[in-house]
């Protein structure tokens, strides 16, 4: 069952990361700049990318949840998941995560609702990234953070939901990145070489902005969590993480990387040094999304996990 249950997770956190993560790159980073985009087919070939990553996103995002659900209603009662299907309503309506479960279910359906009638150039896309937003940092409610009493647990739960939107907008921006390079690697792409140095020096911006997050947010959950190096070291839980943070390093590297050598070369003067920088840079957009998705399947797990805390650490905290 816990296998079933971290399969439940790993595609809920994929279905929002990508989901969230497309809604802030076609409206932050995109529309600004190629709304005006001397490539009228261009911009839509890009708009049609991320508008069909949202609908699957949402769509699974929705279903994945039902199932984590269910598995951990069955989990919970001892039943197989048919039969844990009645009981469900009681997880729902009585406990934290089954509350934070209908809300985010309501912010999915008002959400879909504000996709089908946005544009990149509306009003209503703030209130689309705005929900977007709230529908990923919410999910710190459903995990170990969300367990947390008084101020601390204040902290935690804050620390966690930043670091969940911080993941969001990075990593699930990278796919729709990556396809604004595959096009801007064809000749015949129509954009202008400005406009897509823009939109990856405003991508790397927020990227920068969003790692800076997620190192902050990322100790003060570590430091809840684990506490000890000991502890860290010693223990699944604290394996899991550093590989996590190991993966992350390798993610940062990669685009500093593509900061510092491969996006000045979009301005090169030759054709066939930008086509190459663009190549170069779509083929690193999606190793570093490959590493991302790693990533989401141990954060799947560890959620599975009790933190293995020190003696020390747990009377600290209790105080």
């Amino acid at each position: 069952m816990s296998d079933t249950l971290i399969v439940a997770r790993v595609l809920h956190f994929t279905a929002t990361v990508a989901l969230v993560g497309a809604i802030i790159f076609q409206f932050h980073v995109c529309a600004p700049i190629l709304y005006s985009a001397s490539d009228a087919a261009g911009r839509h070939l890009v708009e049609r990318f991320t508008r069909r990553i949202w609908w699957i996103s949402l769509t699974l995002a929705v279903a994945s949840g039902a199932a984590w659900l269910l598995v951990l209603t069955a989990q919970i009662t001892g039943d197989t998941i048919m039969a844990a299907l009645s009981d469900a309503v009681t997880l729902l309506t009585l406990t934290q995560f089954g509350n934070v479960a209908g809300l985010r279910f309501v912010l999915a359906l008002v959400l879909a609702g504000v996709l089908g009638r946005c544009r990149s150039s509306g009003g209503l896309r703030w209130l689309a990234v705005a929900l977007a937003l709230g529908f990923a940092g919410s999910l710190a409610w459903t995990g170990h953070s969300g367990a947390g009493d008084g101020l601390e647990g204040d902290v935690q739960v804050a620390a966690d939901a930043l670091h969940l939107i911080a993941a969001c907008a990075w990593v699930g921006g990278l796919a729709p990145l990556a396809y604004v390079f595959v096009l801007a690697s064809q000749p015949a792409n129509g954009f202008a070489p400005t406009e897509v140095a823009d939109v990856t020096r405003r991508f790397s911006t927020l990227g920068i902005v969003s790692v800076a997050t997620l190192l902050v947010t990322g100790l003060i959950n570590t430091w809840f969590l684990v506490g000890s190096v000991s502890i860290l070291v010693g223990s699944t839980y604290g394996t899991l993480l550093m590989i996590k943070v190991a993966l992350f390093l390798v993610m940062v590297g990669i685009a500093a990387i593509n900061r510092t050598w491969l996006t000045p070369m979009l301005a090169a003067r030759a054709s066939h040094a930008r086509a190459k920088a663009s190549h170069r840079l779509a083929r690193n957009s999606l190793i570093e999304a490959s590493l991302g998705l790693a990533i989401l399947a141990i954060v799947g797990a560890l959620g599975t996990l009790a933190p293995e805390l020190s003696d020390a650490h747990m009377h600290m905290h209790a105080h």
